[in-house]
């Protein structure tokens, strides 16, 4: 693979991008959308775990 200098994203990561730039459009404060990513992560982890 030729080396650009080029970051490639994953289609999830892209996702996520979404999400948080929707969210902070409506309003969210980075801290308040940091804040739901944990909770969701944590919550993602748990029910993998049940």
């Amino acid at each position: 693979m030729k080396k650009t200098g080029y970051r490639y994203y994953s289609i999830l990561q892209y996702e996520v991008l979404g999400t948080i730039i929707e969210l902070h459009q409506i309003g969210l404060s980075i801290e308040e959308i940091n804040s739901l990513c944990k909770l969701h992560s944590y919550r993602s982890a748990r029910r993998g775990l049940l």
